[in-house]
């Protein structure tokens, strides 16, 4: 990955971060049952313990319409959504974590062929399994752009951020 596309989603989510909590709770968690979202600080706990973090979950994208009306939906169908982005606000998160996340696709594309090979495996054999990705819009889709019968490649992506440590 290049370091301007790592600098680059390091920076945007920076900003984020430093925004004022009512523009931050715009994309609220609270507001997608895909549990994808922003989460204030103390919301997550380990073990019990609350975590002293805020964070932004975000995870593959689906555009099913079914998810349009997610009170009719399967359970475990809302968990294939579209992410909150905080577009109005800051328009140049979602393109730079796209790209990074790209950039982190393209890296496990070249480990699954590169375990194929070492297995004297076929890489297409698994192409049903994983399939490819591709940028569009600004969205990591796979190659069939979410259909139902032909999900993207499977994702997850936690942006973080920790209070400063004192001393």
């Amino acid at each position: 990955i290049p370091p301007t596309t790592c600098f680059r989603a390091l920076d945007e989510t920076r900003q984020f971060f430093s925004r004022p909590m009512h523009e931050k709770m715009m994309i609220s968690y609270e507001n997608h049952p895909s549990f994808r979202g922003y989460m204030p600080m103390g919301v997550e706990n380990t073990e019990g313990q609350i975590d002293g973090r805020e964070q932004i979950e975000y995870a593959a994208e689906y555009f099913y319409p079914s998810n349009n009306n997610l009170q009719h939906t399967q359970y475990y169908r809302r968990l294939k959504a579209t992410n909150p982005w905080p577009d109005e606000i800051q328009s140049t998160l979602r393109p730079a974590i796209a790209d990074y996340v790209s950039g982190v696709l393209d890296i496990s594309d070249q480990l699954r062929d590169a375990m194929c090979l070492a297995l004297n495996v076929d890489a297409e054999s698994f192409a049903s399994l994983f399939g490819k990705h591709q940028c569009n819009n600004n969205n990591i889709i796979g190659p069939g752009q979410g259909r139902i019968d032909d999900d993207p490649p499977f994702w997850s992506m936690k942006l973080v951020s920790y209070p400063p440590m004192n001393g």
